[in-house]
């Protein structure tokens, strides 16, 4: 029997798979993990996920050419903001 947890508030499923689900606590989609951790598995046995956040690139040269002119607030958000448009060298 697999029981998956919820990340952030414990909620349990049985008979599912880790993945995302619908939280009835958190009224979100959550990522479900395995229970094993609650069952006596050593910290080296479980299965770890490393995720990378999402990340926002604007490139303005690229908006200017479609007639996009981002908000101030995407700016600010955006994590890197490229001028140009660049090409990698042909060999």
């Amino acid at each position: 029997m697999n029981t998956v947890v919820c990340k952030e508030c414990g909620y349990s499923f049985a008979d599912k798979e880790p993945g995302t689900y619908f939280c009835l606590n958190c009224y979100r989609k959550m990522k479900f993990l395995k229970l094993e951790a609650f069952c006596g598995a050593k910290p080296g046995e479980l299965a770890q996920l490393f995720e990378e956040p999402p990340k926002i690139a604007l490139n303005l040269k690229t908006a200017e050419m479609i007639g996009f002119d981002p908000p101030v607030d995407i700016m600010l958000a955006a994590d890197e903001i490229f001028q140009d448009i660049e090409t990698p060298p042909v060999n």
